[in-house]
């Protein structure tokens, strides 16, 4: 099973970047130390012609790590079949410990991936780049995170058993399941979506502030942002889903991906998780232009308004594609 292309390609790229990432991560220590633009010394010379390659292949490290986690969940999704008792994703992360928490790992590293991929084309916009240090220091603390990642996919690959009898989607997303999963599923439609509403009127509220105030609003908008995106995953479970599959006790989040449903979870998650990345990635760039003592470049809040409104697009996206769910579904859940 470990010879299939799928995972073939997610180990190669698995290698790879922890090859990679472990150079860059030493590189990133010396950019800490010794990375300063007022010094006209051949060490910092040598440091400003390093980092356009560095930062090349971070770069395409990062788009690899962001490529490989949907790919990730396909994978999973088109093994079901091969295990004895699941039926979508769920089932086939299941049959080992290191699944769900390698699936986990890969979410955050996403996100992580696309913060950097920002601040790494914010400090090419700029000559003196501003971010080098910075996104450097961000790119130390991803380190870790990309290889503990990449070395639970491994563990999660080489540990998969086709006799294993797996629990599948309609266990785990069940009231009577203890898990994460299980306490999901028994939120109430009407409170998750109160919920999910209220957060997005704060987000909407901080998005209008911060064409003014870009700086202090825009971390506010990161953190809701972060909130935003966990109700969000709370209510695919525990209101959408329901609609899509039109069965008001099938919580399933990964069969949506299923062509049975048209593929629908792509779109809601492509727009939820990308709105998240540039939600994120604005208050990340508030935290520098913070640190740094004053907004320094005035293109930076430009660069933070428009982090903000590529969040709104994808929230609203997000929303419009689970009102149209709802609409066109038979399923009745609010009777008052």
């Amino acid at each position: 099973m470990i010879f299939s292309v799928p995972i073939l390609t997610l180990l190669m790229v698995s290698l790879f970047s922890i090859t990679a990432m472990l150079w860059a991560g030493c590189f990133a220590v010396r950019i800490i130390r010794r990375w300063d633009l007022e010094s006209g010394s051949a060490t910092q010379i040598l440091l400003e012609k390093q980092t356009y390659l560095v930062s090349t292949m971070v770069a395409g490290i990062m788009v690899l790590q962001a490529i490989s986690t949907p790919l990730f969940v396909l994978n999973a999704d088109r093994m079901a079949p091969l295990f004895i008792g699941a039926m979508c994703a769920v089932g086939a992360l299941e049959v080992n410990a290191y699944g769900s928490p390698a699936l986990i790992l890969k979410l955050l590293v996403f996100l992580c991936a696309a913060i950097w991929l920002g601040l790494h084309h914010t400090d090419t916009r700029f000559r003196n780049y501003p971010l080098t240090r910075f996104k450097y220091g961000f790119l130390t603390l991803i380190t870790p995170l990309i290889l503990s990642s990449e070395i639970l996919q491994f563990l999660y690959f080489i540990n998969m058993d086709i006799d294993v009898i797996t629990s599948c989607c309609s266990v785990i997303f069940t009231p009577e399941f203890s898990g994460a999963g299980g306490s999901l599923s028994t939120i109430p439609p009407k409170i998750g979506l109160i919920v999910l509403l209220g957060i997005y009127g704060g987000l909407l509220f901080s998005a209008l502030l911060s064409f003014r105030h870009p700086i202090p609003f825009g971390l506010i908008f990161s953190i809701l942002s972060a909130i935003f995106l966990i109700a969000a995953i709370a209510a695919i479970v525990s209101v959408i889903s329901p609609y899509v599959y039109e069965q008001p006790h099938h919580h399933c989040p990964f069969c949506l991906l299923k062509a049975d449903y048209n593929y629908v979870g792509y779109a809601l998650y492509a727009a939820l998780f990308g709105g998240s990345a540039a939600g994120l990635t604005a208050g990340t760039l508030s935290v520098w232009v913070l640190s740094s003592g004053g907004t320094g470049q005035p293109k930076m809040e430009t660069v933070i308004s428009r982090c903000i409104q590529f969040a709104m697009l994808g929230y609203t996206t997000y929303g419009i594609i689970a009102f149209a769910i709802a609409i066109q579904s038979n399923l009745v859940l609010f009777y008052n």
